[in-house]
């Protein structure tokens, strides 16, 4: 398969101002062009979307989660490629370094889902470009209730109500994972406190003021919103319980959202 290679993106500070957490929260997503994405996942076999959301596996005890040793990561379409089908860049992570949650081992290089459209696409990275950690932490959001769940080791830790996208915009069905964590400094700002941005992306908004749609997993100065489907496919979550998330799990986790 043809090498493609990544969109420039000019890349602002990490001091975060109000707007510029508005402009940075839409843009989430790597800036990997729609061609390389589409070449991507079509060399994968898992299915993507609401086919793959309906395999959801039971809340895992643990998970390996690959962390990136440099900026730029090298994704390939089969474990005996020669040429990478796409590279990936934390340029615009909040955390500058790319995640991985780790499917399977082989030979020298470790299938992982991957941070990109569509939702489930796969690929492998080289296991040298990348330190592979064990984490026993998982979330579980259960839209009908309106509830996410922290379990640490399979055994649920707290449960809180949220806010889930609205009819038009809905948060997409899956097993996902958290794939960076920012500190919003501004204390009016929509988004809470803190942000994770999640390896899911809108399956219906396809651009958002310019940027593609990944879900995130945010704060709110709006509790009264709580317990209601009103936003454009993002969670929201009191501040507090964002804040002990924030300080008790690791990029990697995995996010279940579940009908």
């Amino acid at each position: 398969m043809k090498e493609r290679t990544i969109m420039n993106i000019e890349r602002t500070p990490m001091n975060l101002t109000s707007r510029s957490v508005r402009t940075r929260l839409r843009r989430l997503a790597v800036g990997i062009a729609v061609t390389a994405l589409s070449a991507l996942a079509s060399a994968t076999n898992l299915p993507a979307g609401s086919a793959w959301a309906q395999s959801v596996a039971d809340i895992p005890t643990s998970v390996d989660v690959a962390i990136a040793n440099e900026r730029l990561v090298e994704i390939f379409a089969t474990p005996e490629a020669i040429k990478p089908s796409v590279k990936l860049d934390a340029y615009e992570n909040f955390s500058r370094r790319l995640v991985f949650r780790v499917i399977s081992k082989s030979g020298d290089r470790l299938k992982v889902w991957l941070p990109i459209r569509p939702n489930g696409v796969t690929g492998y990275i080289n296991i040298a470009d990348a330190k592979v950690k064990t984490y026993d932490y998982a979330i579980l959001v259960d839209l009908s209730d309106r509830k996410l769940t922290l379990y640490k080791a399979g055994a649920p830790v707290f449960a809180e109500k949220v806010a889930i996208g609205a009819p038009k915009t809905p948060t997409p069905l899956g097993e996902y994972y958290l794939t960076e964590l920012a500190k919003v400094s501004n204390k009016g700002s929509e988004y809470g406190t803190w942000a994770f941005g999640v390896s899911a992306f809108s399956e219906t908004i396809a651009r958002f003021k310019s940027r593609s749609g990944q879900i995130g997993l945010h704060g709110t100065n709006k509790p009264k919103d709580l317990g209601k489907n009103i936003s454009h496919g993002c969670i929201r979550l009191n501040n507090v319980s964002i804040a002990k998330l924030a300080k008790t799990v690791p990029q990697g986790t995995p996010i279940i959202i579940v009908p």
